[in-house]
């Protein structure tokens, strides 16, 4: 199953409005109104590659956490698809006056939240994401000691396969602790 469909199956993506539908589909006028709402200083932002270790796990018990569906504190959790450069990103928007709690949670799914945004070297040149720099927009990697450094792609993808497993379990769990309540 796609890391994609995965998601929308579990519910973790959520669209309010079609404003937002715009940004997974990363129009030239949706990275317009993304920036915007960046602009705003209201949130933070991190942009995360979406193949990368911890960061599905990361999104997934954030929002479940901290901003529980079906609750109004999860109107504040926004998460966006996006493409950039032929690789997939997502974009989380957190309220910023939570970036303790999120820092804290992203070291607890083996991340850290880094200064700066993706850059992407390739034969043709570097090419920095869209957003351009902002004061309240970061990246997500893994931290140092993370196995993700030094493995190969086989094993890369092993690491990815259990995350998924285990965020599997998690939704399940979740969703039946919704249901029984």
């Amino acid at each position: 199953m796609d890391l994609m469909d995965f998601l929308k199956k579990h519910g973790i993506i959520e669209i309010a409005d079609a404003e937002e539908q715009e940004f997974r589909h990363a129009k030239p006028s949706s990275w317009e109104a993304l920036i915007a709402l960046i602009r705003t200083e209201k949130w933070l932002a991190l942009v995360a590659g979406q193949y990368r270790p911890g960061v599905m796990q990361f999104s997934t018990t954030l929002e479940y956490t901290h901003y529980k569906p079906e609750t109004p504190r999860n109107s504040l959790f926004k998460m966006f698809c996006c493409m950039f450069d032929d690789l997939p990103y997502f974009v989380f928007l957190t309220p910023w006056e939570d970036k303790a709690l999120v820092t804290e949670h992203a070291a607890a799914c083996g991340l850290r939240i880094a200064n700066g945004i993706p850059l992407v070297i390739s034969s043709e040149g570097s090419k920095f994401f869209p957003t351009g720099d902002h004061p309240h927009l970061f990246s997500l990697e893994n931290l140092p000691d993370s196995p993700v450094y030094g493995s190969m792609p086989d094993q890369i993808e092993k690491l990815l396969e259990d995350e998924r497993q285990l965020v599997n379990i998690y939704l399940e769990r979740q969703h039946q602790k919704r249901k029984n309540s």
